[in-house]
């Protein structure tokens, strides 16, 4: 089914992931996991309806402060179509 993987891209500006920023992502509020090089990533296991994906930048001593971070964005998983 479409739906059992969802690709996870994102574009920082003014910054580089690596040894000085991580981005934390927090998938429904309940799994979190850091990421430290930009490519795309695979969700798989969300349940259809809907999903919320939330990107905060981190730098070496804590959340990096901006306008758009943290950044979060909801979805609808329905069948086989993303909404």
């Amino acid at each position: 089914m479409e739906t059992d993987r969802v690709v996870l891209d994102f574009f920082l500006v003014n910054a580089t992931l690596g040894a000085d920023y991580k981005l934390r992502v927090e998938i429904n509020g309940e799994q979190s996991f850091a990421i430290d090089h930009w490519q795309p990533y695979f969700i798989a296991g969300l349940p259809l309806g809907e999903n919320k994906v939330k990107l905060t930048t981190f730098d070496r001593k804590a959340m990096v402060k901006g306008v758009n971070i943290p950044v979060e964005r909801a979805f609808i998983l329905r069948g086989d179509v993303v909404f």
